[in-house]
């Protein structure tokens, strides 16, 4: 989608936004409809990936586990198009924080940390309520899109309340930059690495390559 594309579609991105949380969980159920029921998107794709994962499960209980996933993937992307409205007050009222005693111990020692986390939950609605912890400044590691407006769109939304962003290919480089600041570069470390630089393991019964590396640059 090009530039075009983008203007065309960013008024309905934006109001979309502006609707509450509860009103986008019902048109959350109209695109499960559309996107996977009318237009069967990567259907075949989920389905094999659940077999090979649970191989002891039966066809019903793949078939439940689809459902869910379908529903969150829908609900997702209208939690992540709400990132760009979200206020901090309903931030705070929706998404609880457990364990901030360990932030705080090393934010009182002026040190920063690195966050592993994985593509669980809303990672986009994560990092916007951690902006709001008085902590550390969170600094998430991204892939820059090659739609230029699109690119200035997500990071609007990721940054619009204080986080920062380190491109992919620059990480260390940045981290090395603001070292003498205290943050947390959150690493989204379940993504696929190149083959030949990754550490293999077997993962849901499948061998899985797994990034190398969180720990040295950690040093």
């Amino acid at each position: 989608m090009g530039t075009l594309g983008y203007h065309l579609l960013m008024p309905l991105v934006r109001g979309l936004s502006l609707l509450p949380l509860p009103v986008l969980y019902v048109l959350s159920d109209v695109l499960e409809f559309l996107l996977f029921r009318v237009a069967g998107y990567r259907l075949k794709v989920v389905r094999a990936n659940l077999r090979n994962s649970f191989p002891e499960h039966g066809p019903a209980e793949l078939k439940q586990i689809e459902q869910k996933f379908r529903k969150w993937f829908c609900d997702l992307i209208l939690e992540t198009i709400k990132t760009l409205t979200i206020t901090p007050a309903e931030l705070e009222r929706r998404i609880t924080v457990e364990g901030t005693e360990v932030l705080k111990t090393y934010y009182d020692a002026g040190t920063s940390v690195i966050l592993v986390m994985g593509h669980w939950g809303n990672w986009e609605l994560g990092g916007a309520r951690f902006s709001q912890l008085p902590f550390h400044r969170l600094h998430v590691i991204y892939h820059p899109l090659e739609n230029q407006a699109f690119d200035r769109l997500f990071i609007r939304m990721r940054t619009r309340l204080g986080n920062g962003l380190y491109p992919m290919k620059e990480t260390v480089k940045c981290m090395l930059r603001d070292r003498h600041q205290v943050t947390a570069t959150a690493f989204i470390a379940d993504q696929t690495p190149s083959p030949r630089n990754a550490y293999w393991t077997t993962f849901l019964h499948q061998p899985t390559p797994v990034h190398w590396g969180t720990e040295r640059i950690a040093q």
